[in-house]
């Protein structure tokens, strides 16, 4: 399994074909929590450090996450029959 950590939050979320899923804006008890659409204001503050896990945040499922590099967290596919989501918005 791959380790998360503070040193994550900004980098991109992508599915093993490169679609852009969102952006790493918090990081809560080794899960990370994206937010889908970043704007302009969300990537300005998580450039200097101010963003956190808001209401549109989405947690990322830490046994989806296939490689994380300098630039990106890389997650697994998931078959169009699978009920199992890699992001959610359950309760953190």
């Amino acid at each position: 399994m791959t380790r998360i950590d503070e040193d994550d939050v900004g980098k991109l979320v992508a599915d093993t074909v490169g679609r852009e899923l969102g952006i790493v804006v918090g990081i809560e008890q080794n899960t990370a929590y994206i937010d889908p659409d970043p704007g302009l204001l969300t990537k300005l503050k998580v450039r200097l450090g101010l963003s956190s896990a808001g209401e549109n945040a989405m947690a990322l499922h830490e046994n989806r996450i296939t490689a994380v590099t300098e630039e990106a967290i890389r997650v697994t596919d998931v078959p169009e029959a699978s009920r199992v989501p890699i992001i959610s918005t359950g309760p953190r």
